[in-house]
């Protein structure tokens, strides 16, 4: 299959179906206290909801849940320290000292709403900075919720982007969520540059805070962004799936992320929780 090819389909203003949080500043969610806070839908904190300690819900020991919801958190708010995330105002973090650019595991929980109080880790939820949600969180179905912005820029510009991460129907393909996380970079083109005679355009027009999806098969890839819309990648990185041994069928959010000098590399999260940074080359 050659590049050009490549089966795209965009979601770009889609995230869970439009859901964007603008999280809210104080403390005054009610005090729920419930097993969800602690990260599992038993209520002992060990990230299953089924009382096996095996980290999924339904008691096969594969993680996944079948009645629950998978929800994992990735922290890229640029200037923001590391943080922990309450959930329905309960005691004990969900997931603790999440620092910048480092994911958590999925934690399974049962279908619900959710309100997600971030503090910085440590201070406790009655020093919740941000209050995000309420998310409605259905079963049988993976999210992942991405704190973006700029601490420097203002509290008002950190947000929560929830994103479902689809993992139907991949078959012998890798399925790459991109993300446009870097809120110092404008509108950008994403294209393959493996052969700089024959670049092909992936993602167009992506904005800041968007999401696009490729099924790309395994393979190693050289993606340039674009951020000037001049057809020439401004930033140019190795993404070596093949390499890496990233196996057919898995899935993988990529993320394009700028830190606190204005740099911006590429963080894939892999389904474990392992976040891995790519610098421009």
């Amino acid at each position: 299959m050659t590049l050009t090819k490549l089966h795209t389909y965009l979601g770009l203003s889609l995230l869970v179906g439009g859901l964007l949080f603008t999280p809210a500043c104080g403390d005054d969610t009610e005090d729920t206290d419930t097993g969800a806070a602690s990260g599992d839908g038993d209520g002992d904190g060990d990230g299953d909801g089924d009382g096996d300690g095996d980290g999924d819900g339904d008691g096969d020991g594969d993680g996944d849940g079948d009645e629950n919801a998978q929800i994992r958190v990735m922290h890229l708010g640029v200037n923001v320290p590391g943080v922990d995330v309450h959930v329905n105002g309960g005691e004990e973090p969900a997931f603790a000292n999440v620092e910048f650019r480092q994911s958590s595991p999925y934690a399974g929980v049962p279908a619900d709403d959710y309100v997600f109080n971030i503090a910085l880790a440590g201070t406790g939820v009655d020093m919740s900075l941000l209050d995000v949600g309420p998310l409605g969180l259905e079963s049988g179905t993976d999210y992942t919720a991405v704190a973006v912005g700029n601490l420097n820029d203002g509290l008002e510009t950190i947000e929560v982007l929830a994103l479902v991460d689809d993992k139907a129907d991949i078959g012998t393909n890798v399925r790459v969520q991109v993300v446009h996380a870097a809120s110092s970079v404008g509108e950008v083109d994403i294209w393959e540059v493996s052969d700089p005679a024959a670049p092909a355009l992936l993602l167009e027009n992506v904005p800041f805070k968007a999401a696009g999806t490729l099924d790309l098969p395994v393979a190693d890839y050289t993606i340039g962004i674009d951020a000037d819309d001049d057809g020439t990648p401004d930033f140019v990185y190795g993404a070596a799936l093949a390499t890496l041994g990233i196996p057919e069928g898995a899935f993988l959010n990529v993320y394009a992320s700028d830190d606190d000098m204005g740099a911006v590399a590429l963080v894939a999260q892999l389904e474990d929780g392992t976040a891995v940074p790519i610098p421009a080359n």
